[in-house]
């Protein structure tokens, strides 16, 4: 991969960036393509990719009833090398806009703090369906 590339592609729309999506790779780059659209982004010094929401949203949109092919590169010795692209499909309808979810404690016999929780995957806000504080 074309450092220079690379770099100019990670630098691109960094002033809009609200909201990200996190990935964590064993990998210092990764390049997305699908429906005509490409994103590439390169990795910090923690192995964490934040892929513009806005950016991500876009590739899905435009690949929505096909495939996004993801390519990883790793370097070694100073050289650039690709791994095995794999594919991810992406529906054609659109997803659920809420999820809902239960958040206890590990040791969960007695439940004394039990969550129901709401996330909207549109928008990332949370909001509490029931919560449950009891102190024994």
């Amino acid at each position: 991969m074309d450092q220079a590339r690379l770099e100019a592609r990670r630098l691109e729309g960094v002033d809009h960036v609200r909201e990200a999506l996190v990935l964590e790779l064993e990998v210092p780059a990764v390049d997305l393509v699908g429906g005509g659209k490409e994103l590439i982004a390169e990795a910090d010094e923690n192995g964490t990719f934040r892929l513009d929401s806005l950016a991500w949203r876009d590739l899905l949109t435009a690949a929505r009833g096909a495939q996004v092919e993801v390519t990883l590169y790793v370097k070694r010795k100073g050289d650039w090398h690709t791994l095995t692209p794999f594919h991810i499909t992406v529906a054609q309808e659109p997803i659920d806009r809420y999820l809902s979810y239960r958040l206890i404690e590990p040791s969960y016999e007695l439940y004394r703090q039990l969550g129901l929780y709401q996330r909207d995957l549109e928008g990332f806000g949370v909001t509490t369906i029931y919560e449950n504080n009891r102190e024994y």
